[in-house]
């Protein structure tokens, strides 16, 4: 873990979702982040959080204290695009937002009848199950205002830098062969 992420984890009110934070490059120079614009064939595609790279296994933190609402394991079904996924309330600023984690290897079951997190806890692994490229295991990131599930276009997603303003100045994956 670096000195900028175990700084920013002891002194901020929200934790980092990964060890280390680091831009998906894409073909696309812009990278993945929030908001940006991608083709796929004849669409137009509105990137609904942020790909942060992080080798296969790596661990995923709850942000700050909060209630695991659901989690979802991948079907393999082509329409399954997120992989296995997470889904957590936490309170920010006096505000409940949730924190949504995709394309994971796999996750922590909770025991029965306790669903509530701890700001740090570890809640699963980085992976590329869903539409994740096989060569390219990352983390899907949003923010969103509600729990409902959400499918395309922005609605009901924030930009994560919003929540942490110095993500943009990460530096990003050197090499990306999606």
């Amino acid at each position: 873990m670096s000195l900028t992420t175990l700084l920013h984890n002891a002194l901020s009110e929200l934790h980092y979702p990964l060890d280390e934070n680091e831009l998906r490059a894409m073909k696309n120079p812009i990278g993945m982040m929030f908001g940006h614009v991608r083709r796929k064939g004849a669409h137009r595609i509105a990137h609904q959080g942020w790909d942060l790279a992080a080798p296969e296994g790596s661990s995923i933190y709850a942000l700050t204290r909060g209630e695991l609402i659901w989690t979802h394991r991948w079907t393999g079904a082509e329409e399954d695009k997120y992989g296995n996924q997470i889904l957590a309330s936490f309170t920010y600023r006096k505000k409940t937002y949730f924190a949504f984690y995709a394309h994971l290897s796999d996750f922590n079951e909770l025991r029965k009848g306790s669903n509530q997190l701890e700001r740090g806890q570890e809640l699963g692994w980085t992976g590329t199950t869903g539409n994740a490229d096989i060569d390219s295991p990352h983390l899907h990131f949003e923010v969103r205002t509600t729990s409902a599930q959400l499918h395309k276009g922005l609605g009901g997603r924030l930009d994560p830098g919003e929540f942490f303003p110095e993500l943009p100045k990460l530096p990003r994956q050197k090499a990306c062969f999606i």
